[in-house]
């Protein structure tokens, strides 16, 4: 199966260029679209949770998803609600993809976070937005983020869950998949690079008694 993920290009040529994209993955059979996130960009940069809204109401087979979401600039429960909002009207077809976010400060500054809590803020929103997805009356008392009995509806129609996907291409990066994530999702790496990942998640797999499924 083959997805297409045109990452930062620059959407300039206006919406119309946009839904003839979509338009096209979906009649040529692809199997998916993945939007990258930027906050900060002098370019045409989509908002991703906005624009695949967009594209789950224009397509029917299509899976899409983000690639990857700054998510320690987001607060969770509000993105959990987004998140699951999108795949719920789509009939099941979003797959979350989660990173730290970019080097740019300019995008902390803006959401009020520190950009060296980041790996923290992403941690903990990784397992907040897991429950509210699948438990209702949450309580959540954490480092960042406190919230009591809330329950997000609709939930994910995705089956058999809602997946995240944790990108990065870095050590730590793939600790945090073997530690947190239902799978990886790398972008600009070499085959040996791809290699090394997936062998040294395997083995952090087996450290942190989890499965991913293949």
């Amino acid at each position: 199966r083959i997805g297409v993920a045109p990452g930062t290009w620059n959407w300039s040529e206006g919406r119309e260029f946009f839904f003839e994209f979509v338009d096209a993955i979906e009649e040529l059979g692809w199997d998916s679209l993945w939007l990258s996130d930027r906050l900060n960009s002098e370019r045409v940069s989509l908002e991703p949770i906005s624009a695949l809204a967009a594209v789950a109401s224009r397509t029917k087979k299509i899976k899409f998803g983000t690639s990857v979401l700054a998510l320690s600039i987001r607060n969770p429960a509000i993105l959990a609600k987004a998140i699951a909002t999108v795949d719920y009207l789509s009939g099941g077809r979003f797959l979350p993809a989660v990173g730290l976010g970019s080097e740019d400060l300019t995008e902390y500054e803006a959401t009020g976070r520190k950009k060296s809590q980041r790996a923290g803020l992403t941690d903990e929103a990784i397992g907040v937005m897991r429950r509210l997805w699948n438990e209702n009356s949450v309580t959540h008392h954490g480092e960042f983020f406190n919230f009591e009995n809330l329950t997000i509806e609709p939930k994910p129609l995705f089956k058999p869950h809602l997946p995240i996907w944790i990108g990065g291409r870095t050590p730590k990066a793939w600790s945090r998949v073997a530690r947190l994530g239902d799978g990886w999702i790398a972008s600009s790496v070499t085959p040996n690079e791809v290699r090394e990942g997936i062998e040294t998640i395997k083995v952090q797999l087996k450290q942190n008694e989890r499965e991913i499924d293949n």
